[in-house]
């Protein structure tokens, strides 16, 4: 399982090592961009979120 934190933090390393493990540089771009769009989804999802209960309130 490839931890998508440190795919985050350091995908340069990351990517080399699964390179060196037959992982195409492709793949991994793919998921690097996968998980960035993740984050930002579930970002906006939380600020979303707040608003909605502090309208609530």
């Amino acid at each position: 399982m490839i931890d998508n934190k440190l795919l985050q933090k350091d995908f340069t390393t990351v990517a080399s090592a699964l390179e060196k493990k037959g992982v195409s540089t492709t793949l991994l771009e793919e998921l690097k961009n996968d998980v960035l769009a993740t984050k930002l989804k579930r970002q906006s999802m939380e600020e979303i979120q707040a608003k909605q209960n502090a309208l609530s309130s």
